[in-house]
């Protein structure tokens, strides 16, 4: 759970103006890869977070993320570098029947690998996936 003044478990943080913080604006970008002025979110990516995803939003705190490392298995994907921080990593339960925190279309590109499988409510999932994203990426 995140204390820090201004801030609450499930929702997303705010810049200093008071509105939802977009993403980098860093425009480098890797040969195959997105242009990191895309603004992406990984769904469900505790145990393995795409690194390239500007926003998390898992069930599971920021601290603890990168599971899969520690039975030996990669710790992460999508290159070395994180994107995301801990001030937009947002931890709440993704099936809870109440809009997540961002405003329609907000991403450029979603990811959710190795997660719908494990929901109660994957067609919520996919609901809000459709809503916050203009194209994404489901396995």
């Amino acid at each position: 759970m995140d204390d820090r003044p201004g801030t609450a478990r499930g929702r997303a943080p705010l810049s200093s103006t008071g509105s939802l913080a977009r993403c980098s604006t860093s425009t480098k970008s890797s040969p195959g890869s997105a242009p990191t002025t895309a603004c992406s979110i990984d769904v469900g990516g505790w145990a393995c977070p795409f690194n390239r995803a500007d926003w998390v939003l898992d069930s599971e705190p920021f601290e603890s993320r990168g599971y899969y490392a520690t039975v030996g298995l990669p710790g992460s994907q999508g290159g070395d570098r994180e994107h995301f921080r801990a001030a937009t990593w947002v931890q709440r339960d993704i099936c809870e029947h109440t809009p997540w925190p961002f405003p329609d279309r907000f991403f450029d590109f979603s990811i959710c690998s190795h997660t719908l499988e494990d929901v109660r409510d994957p067609l919520f999932v996919c609901a809000e996936l459709i809503r916050v994203s203009k194209r994404g990426y489901i396995e």
